[in-house]
């Protein structure tokens, strides 16, 4: 079951160096990134609890976290949202609520959840919070 689990959702070996790294390019303070670290690690223990959630229920959290912030790391791309780092992060956790209210899931999970989630995806090189430099 474990493998399983690590094929799903792979961790990182030093989890965290990425959220670091990319928040301080954001110019996020670091509390907010101290913060990050533990809703991720929170995010990762919690997942792998089959008790907490279904598996089934876990991927569809991961794929909806993942679609929201592609579209609007998209948008920041392409300069529809003008936003600088601290700005785009607090986007990100607005779009993360708003996700939480639609999601058909029962029990619903936290909001610090999706967080974590959120930060995992940014650990895992999937997400940032800076306009792309081309």
């Amino acid at each position: 079951m474990q493998q399983l689990e690590n094929l799903i959702r792979p961790v990182i070996l030093g989890g965290g160096k990425s959220i670091q790294e990319k928040m301080a390019r954001a110019q996020i303070p670091q509390d907010t990134i101290e913060t990050a670290k533990e809703q991720r690690r929170r995010y990762r223990e919690e997942s792998l609890k089959p008790q907490y959630l279904m598996t089934r229920d876990i991927r569809l959290i991961d794929d909806e976290v993942t679609a929201a912030l592609q579209d609007l790391r998209a948008q920041l791309d392409a300069g529809t949202i003008t936003d600088i780092g601290v700005q785009f992060h607090a986007r990100c956790l607005q779009r993360l609520t708003e996700l939480h209210d639609q999601l058909p899931i029962s029990p619903k999970p936290s909001l610090a959840f999706l967080h974590g989630c959120m930060y995992n995806i940014v650990d895992r090189c999937l997400h940032r919070f800076v306009r792309v430099e081309l």
